[in-house]
């Protein structure tokens, strides 16, 4: 231990962890829905251009009754920024196009409406009913399309003459912002001989040119049905980032319905990229309903490409995949094998890719796993996987959270395994209503981020947290009849205990009580206990500048390290001694009570004891007739008059050992003056001495 300035009080600060409560849920939500409103105000400023498949005026776009009918001459002429209200229709390339044609958006900002009646001249995004009245763009180009079953694949008859890609977005280094919203893509067959036709049935992205500039490509979904799509990768979306430099890629699916997309492998989401590209790839799905879709792989690997797919031995940002308060439902995988998530880092770097997944519904699919890893194939490394539903547990179980997680507990959704998805709503009772929580830790709960939800209402446009509380999963319960539980954080200090329901609780842990209640729905009181860790006090004197100090410091530092200290002499309180250390006043027993802060709180605990002197300093020193010292004062040799006396100890005033010997002299000329203190072995007592 070393005191480098005793004057000095040591200072410490100590991060707070604040977790949301219900009130700040509803403020985010309703924080979130005003930038909204706000961004559609920027929206529909922009030039609105009309597409009716039905109409019959001047066909220029400039209202409903002079609406474009056809979609792709729409695109072609919209300007960069442009907002496309679409009629509900069908919306599919002339019988005899080449497969090779699609909706395709190049070097421009586009926003797609859809779900506008086809009567009436709507002239609000609020007069729109997207899963009423659909506006389909389609991929089926000769309408022919058998009907689409779970084991419809790229290769099916009657889908050999469908488009490739139904929507292709090629953007150059520049920023642009491609929304969808209200939209339905369907027919889409991805089976090429070439590389860029195997993947991305419905949504095709690529950066188009390389270069260090800093674009942004957004490619937003919300209110979508993606369905009826076929592909090698990708039948819902692929990315292909053909060049090094790719910079910023997001893309983003909230509340949408994801069904009837089957690939030979990752049918919801594919990317591809060259080693050492440099690109922040960012995907999220939000809210979203994902059923009868399949994967074909035998090898298994799952519904979404989740992984790094490179091996960055040079610079860039990384990989970043939110999937957060979706339903998982009837989705197929031959022999049981892959999972929803194929979660893989890159062969170097991994800590640059991150998976946080919360709050979503797995459960009633072929394959038990959330998540996946291929063999051979590295995992991410970075992940908050938190308040999940799982049927069961996966090769990841170790990355999942201290308990937040159900699994093996059926959900209870309505009727799960139809093709309508409102029937994947949560049931009367269901463990998943008022369990979610916005707020999920990583595996040690050392740390955690806040989920941002990107709109107030779920998928059915019911509101959020219509309990006080939000729910697991896509769609949110609105009746009353469901469990009420209540979850408890707390912390306590090493060696204390938590009294739960008559338990006396001292370890970590997830801890649950169920109570009987009316209406057959138990109400469920979860405790998150937190015992923090133990901690070694150690305690030392050191003399500094002619003063004995004595001062505590936590394990592995040199001085102090804890947040509060008290002295105590002889178990008394020594006023104002709030300093690791404290400068001795005599010989006693000195102990110090020390502060340190974990998990926003505080632990005490007592340090060990120093001993300043030695217990025979309280026994009567020995008369004369019984041993003499001399000369006493002295000015350098001391000696007695007893032989056989063992071992003799020289003490200094402070209680501590300076020379020991077996004759019967010391010499004491190189001592400084003062009280010295001989203790005999053999016999009871000591002897002061003093040094001139």
């Amino acid at each position: 231990m070393h005191f480098t300035n005793p004057k000095c009080v040591e200072s410490s600060k100590i991060g707070v962890l604040n977790l949301k409560s219900k009130t700040s849920i509803m403020k985010k939500l309703l924080t979130l829905t005003m930038l909204l409103i706000l961004c559609n105000i920027g929206i529909l400023k922009a030039q609105t251009i009309y597409v009716h498949a039905g109409a019959s005026g001047s066909n220029n776009g400039t209202s409903w009754t002079n609406a474009y009918t056809n979609l792709a001459t729409a695109i072609n002429n919209a300007p960069s920024g442009a907002n496309l209200w679409v009629a509900a229709g069908t919306y599919r390339f002339v019988s005899g196009s080449p497969r090779s044609s699609s909706f395709q958006i190049t070097n421009k900002s586009l926003n797609f409406f859809g779900g506008f009646p086809t009567a009436g001249n709507p002239s609000s995004l609020s007069q729109r009913n997207p899963f009423a009245m659909e506006t389909i763009i389609s991929g089926d180009i000769e309408n022919n399309d058998p009907t689409f079953l779970n084991t419809t694949n790229n290769s099916t008859s009657g889908r050999e003459d469908n488009a490739y890609h139904v929507i292709s977005i090629s953007q150059n280094m520049s920023s642009y912002t491609v929304n969808f919203d209200g939209i339905v893509i369907e027919g889409g067959n991805a089976n090429g001989g070439a590389v860029d036709t195997k993947i991305g049935a419905a949504v095709y992205y690529r950066r188009n040119i390389n270069g260090d500039q800093n674009g942004f490509h957004n490619i937003l979904f919300r209110n979508c049905k993606i369905r009826n799509n076929t592909a090698e990768n990708g039948a819902f979306i692929a990315s292909k980032l053909d060049f090094l430099h790719c910079r910023q890629v997001n893309i983003q699916i909230h509340n949408s319905q994801i069904f009837n997309n089957n690939a030979t492998d990752f049918p919801i989401h594919f990317s591809q990229a060259p080693a050492n590209v440099v690109v922040s790839y960012f995907f999220e799905m939000i809210g979203n309903v994902v059923f009868n879709n399949a994967n074909f792989n035998n090898n298994g690997s799952g519904l979404i490409h989740a992984t790094s797919n490179a091996t960055y031995s040079g610079s860039y940002s990384g990989y970043k995949y939110q999937i957060h308060f979706n339903t998982f439902s009837n989705n197929t995988f031959p022999n049981a094998l892959g999972g929803i998530i194929c979660a893989e880092g890159a062969t170097q770097n991994t800590r640059q890719s991150s998976l946080e997944a919360g709050n979503n519904i797995v459960y009633g699919n072929t394959t038990e796993k959330f998540l996946y890893s291929r063999s051979g194939q590295p995992k991410i490394q970075n992940f908050y996987l938190d308040y999940n539903m799982l049927q069961e547990t996966d090769s990841f179980t170790l990355q999942y959270d201290g308990g937040n997680t159900l699994i093996g507990i059926n959900p209870n959704m309505t009727n799960s395994g139809s093709m309508n998805y409102l029937d994947y709503k949560l049931s009367n009772c269901s463990q998943a209503i008022n369990s979610g929580n916005l707020t999920i830790y990583s595996k040690d709960q050392s740390s955690a981020i806040t989920i941002v939800l990107p709109y107030s209402t779920d998928i059915a446009s019911q509101p959020r947290t219509t309990h006080g509380v939000l729910d697991r999963g896509a769609l949110e319960y609105q009746e009353s009849n469901y469990p009420v539980t209540t979850t408890l954080n707390e912390n306590i200090c090493f060696g204390e205990t938590f009294l739960f329901d008559g338990d006396e609780l001292n370890a970590t842990g997830l801890y649950s009580k169920t109570y009987s209640r009316s209406g057959n729905c138990d109400s469920i009181v979860k405790l998150n206990l937190i015992v923090r860790d133990d901690f070694v006090i150690n305690i030392n004197a050191e003399e500094v500048a002619g003063v004995l100090y004595i001062g505590v410091a936590a394990e592995g530092q040199s001085q102090g390290g804890f947040s509060g200290y008290q002295w105590y002499k002889n178990d008394t309180l020594l006023v104002g001694e709030t300093n690791f250390f404290t400068p001795a006043s005599g010989v006693g027993y000195y102990h110090c009570i020390v502060t340190k802060s974990q998990l926003g709180s505080s632990c005490v605990k007592k340090s060990p004891i120093y001993n300043l002197g030695m217990p025979a300093l309280n026994i009567p020193q020995l008369q004369a007739e019984n041993i003499q010292v001399y000369p006493n004062p002295t000015q350098n040799l001391v000696s007695w008059n007893l032989d056989n006396i063992g071992t003799v100890t020289l003490y200094d005033n402070f209680g501590r050992a300076i020379a020991q010997t077996q004759e019967n002299f010391f010499e004491l000329g190189n001592l400084p003056s003062g009280i010295y203190y001989l203790k005999f072995e053999n016999t009871i007592g000591v002897t002061r001495v003093i040094k001139n």
